[in-house]
């Protein structure tokens, strides 16, 4: 297997790959390996959209894993193109060490590790590759994992503040730890986490999987991104109102 790229067979999916291109690694690296890309994936996906997981394959006979980007509530977040846009580019960064203050935290040290446990003993060559398949990519973008110098390096992405508004479904409520929501942003097709207070209880109860404008305090991540926000206020839209999607093509025209 050295030497190459296992093609997939995954047409029609949108998959993050890990091809390990040895012919063998000693078990405890192999296993490191494994958990490394695992949790990488994994922080990446929840800091695109926190609705979204991965089922995770092997690819028979080769040390290829297959991680395929799935929705956890297709009606919320029914498309997972944006979010894997956004994953796309954390991988881009992590492989390159361009930007790579963006990414967070979790994913830089899983991806850190994952070069420890894969790259060839004593050159310091990569010994691995991400391969991304997306269902309307007409080809495979290879990456290969290798170490840069920005390891150890970096900080932590930057956030800013700014008042504003998020729309779209708010199809989770959870009082357990904190009264916390999740919202799917109709603008940009991912889902955002957010906080509100208990004066806010019954408004929220009352919005709950349905579609509604939250506004408030939103931390917005260094590519622009919302991460999160905190409520001042949620109101349900009216039934009839026009979605922004739908509003596009006639904004254009009215150019």
């Amino acid at each position: 297997m050295r030497g190459g790229v296992v093609s997939n067979n995954n047409s029609g999916k949108n998959v993050v790959q890990l091809h390990i291109d040895q012919e063998a690694l000693p078990a405890d690296r192999f296993m490191e390996s494994v958990r490394s890309f695992i949790d990488m994936i994994q922080a990446l996906a929840q800091d695109a959209s926190p609705s979204l997981g991965w089922m995770v394959s092997v690819e028979k006979g080769s040390t290829c894993l297959n991680a395929d980007l799935v929705s956890e509530d297709v009606e919320a977040v029914p498309d997972v193109k944006p979010a894997l846009k956004v994953i796309r580019g954390g991988l881009e960064k992590l492989t390159s060490g361009r930007g790579i203050e963006t990414v967070p935290e979790k994913a830089r040290k899983s991806y850190f590790r994952l070069v420890s446990a894969v790259e060839h003993e004593g050159d310091g060559e990569h010994g691995a590759q991400l391969v991304l398949t997306a269902d309307d990519d007409r080809s495979d973008e290879v990456l290969p994992i290798k170490r840069h110098v920005a390891e150890g390096t970096v900080s932590k992405p930057s956030t800013y503040p700014a008042v504003g508004s998020v729309t779209g479904r708010l199809y989770s409520l959870n009082s357990r730890s904190g009264n916390n929501f999740i919202i799917a942003n109709e603008s940009t097709g991912l889902a955002v986490r957010g906080r509100f207070g208990d004066d806010l209880k019954e408004d929220f109860k009352r919005a709950f999987d349905d579609r509604a404008t939250v506004a408030g305090i939103i931390e917005y991540g260094a590519d622009g991104r919302v991460k999160n926000i905190v409520a001042s206020s949620v109101a349900v839209e009216p039934k009839d109102a026009p979605k922004m999607s739908e509003l596009r093509g006639t904004l254009g025209a009215m150019r």
